[in-house]
């Protein structure tokens, strides 16, 4: 509960300061008239991509559906937590055949898709692979799609207004200099710093999301211990033979504030913080298992 109330009151700031940095860069370069025009706008370019996204970019991944009669156990596993979650659309899986262990998730509603790639499924045991559904229904459930997609876009409408802004700028300059008027620095350095700091709060909510979500999961299928055996083969496998090999486990090349996703050993902490609190949760796997043939069946599929 306290990591569940933390997350909430992180995801307000972070929403609260993308919405501050989007109306202040909207009000200097359009002027308080526009401002309803442009909050309509992003809001309109949030909501479009929940159904028109999945399709185009499934067609880019050459992303095949996983129908129910193909891996029966593994649909009644996503209509199980569907139903938990109390979504009124199963998201459809489709699988893709990317190098990597992939799992993600696009849409909204009943648009929602989850897509999986076979190297997943091919390196996750049953309970594992519930923990990760579990995750991604919990993105759905949570509607971080949506809240992604208003931070995208409010983020490109003011890389897009911070240009015309230092163009207009530029310009004026001949004018600014023949009238004797100063150089608006402070006005500049805005312009050229607010895109930036509206991508670092965009990935720090990412990554406030992506939290919350492995708490439903926990929440979905009452075994955080799951998630967490995912997570650790997830962080294994995706790393590659050569990165392991050359790599010490605890370098990480890139930076936390710009990730996407939190590192994998935060996440694992915060479920073992509710496995210490529940005792039972890391127990034997408490999915059927039945699940095993089905994915054996599904990683063993020739794309």
């Amino acid at each position: 509960m306290q990591h569940r109330w933390r997350n909430r009151v992180h995801t307000f700031l972070l929403l609260a300061s993308l919405f501050g940095f989007f109306m202040v860069i909207a009000r200097l370069i359009l002027g308080s008239g526009f401002l309803l025009p442009v909050i309509l706008l992003a809001a309109f370019t949030s909501f479009l991509p929940a159904a028109l996204t999945p399709r185009i970019l499934l067609r880019q991944l050459q992303a095949r559906p996983l129908e129910p009669h193909q891996a029966p156990d593994v649909a009644s596993l996503v209509r199980t937590l569907s139903n938990r979650a109390g979504l009124r659309h199963e998201p459809r899986l489709f699988l893709i055949a990317k190098p990597g262990p992939i799992a993600f998730t696009m849409g909204g509603g009943e648009h929602a898709v989850v897509v999986l790639s076979m190297d997943l499924l091919r390196s996750l045991s049953p309970r594992e692979l519930a923990g990760v559904l579990a995750h991604e229904i919990g993105h759905i459930r949570n509607g971080d799609l949506l809240l992604l997609r208003l931070s995208y876009s409010m983020t490109g409408l003011v890389r897009l207004l911070s240009m015309a802004g230092l163009v207009l700028l530029f310009f004026s300059l001949p004018m600014l200099a023949l009238s004797g008027t100063a150089i608006p620095w402070g006005l500049v350095l805005v312009l050229a710093l607010a895109p930036q700091a509206m991508m670092l709060i965009q990935l720090a909510l990412s990554r406030s999301r992506e939290f919350d979500a492995d708490l439903a999961a926990a929440e979905l299928t009452g075994d955080p211990a799951g998630l967490a055996r995912a997570l650790q083969s997830l962080e294994y496998f995706g790393q590659g033979f050569w990165k392991r090999f050359l790599r010490p486990a605890n370098m990480n090349p890139v930076p936390v504030f710009l990730r996407t996703h939190p590192l994998t050993a935060e996440r694992i902490r915060r479920l073992q913080d509710l496995i210490r609190r529940r005792p039972d949760s890391s127990g034997p796997d408490p999915w059927p298992a039945a699940l095993r043939h089905d994915i054996q069946t599904l990683g063993n599929l020739h794309y």
